[in-house]
């Protein structure tokens, strides 16, 4: 169920081909929208906030928002999603011992707390990398929600039927949202085909 919940949550999200000949790219530029009031909110990670408070910084707009944690089920683990970064080295560089070096450090504890000094959240979550956070971003006032100890899940799942599951979640999704199908039977839709064609 938990799969299937953050297919749906994911399937949501992205606009089919269906749709976009609908909507074009008013989706485009969410956080403008947001900025100008457009958008009642919108379902973003942490850079969003480096990146909204740039803008409200610089274009002097006049924003009172904050940030939530992910909703869950009543007796389920509070959870959030995300993704990985790679540090990789081109194995021909002539700069090997160096490119390694760097790897290292980019990956380390230090080299953390100089990003989240920036406003960047990493892998990281000592007390000494998420201090080094907080201090920085002060803004939203629950800013914090990123810094707490929640568990993670991958945002793109690495199960191999996934691509099927969300592929079923998109289509029956944008008949919804194209108004060609009610809700309960888009839900009914996507569990029997999920059932019936992931395998």
């Amino acid at each position: 169920m938990k799969r299937l919940t953050l297919s749906l949550l994911v399937g949501l999200m992205v606009v089919s081909t269906g749709l976009l000949s609908l909507v074009g790219n008013a989706g485009a530029d969410f956080a403008g929208r947001f900025l100008q009031g457009s958008a009642a909110m919108m379902w973003n990670g942490d850079w969003a906030v480096q990146m909204l408070n740039d803008a409200i910084q610089q274009k002097g707009v006049k924003l009172n928002y904050d940030v939530a944690p992910l909703p869950h089920w009543k007796d389920s683990e509070p959870a959030t999603t995300g993704s990985f970064a790679a540090v990789m080295v081109n194995k021909q560089t002539s700069h090997m011992d160096e490119a390694k070096k760097l790897s290292e450090f980019i990956a380390s504890e230090e080299a953390a707390k100089i990003m989240a000094g920036n406003g960047l959240l990493t892998v990281w979550s000592t007390d000494a990398v998420k201090q080094a956070y907080l201090t920085k971003v002060t803004t939203p006032e629950h800013v914090s929600v990123f810094s707490d100890d929640t568990k993670v899940l991958s945002q793109v799942p690495m199960d191999p039927l996934y691509n099927q599951g969300i592929n079923i979640v998109k289509e029956e999704s944008s008949l919804y949202l194209l108004k060609t199908q009610s809700l309960d039977q888009t839900m009914k839709n996507i569990q029997d085909r999920i059932k019936k064609e992931v395998k």
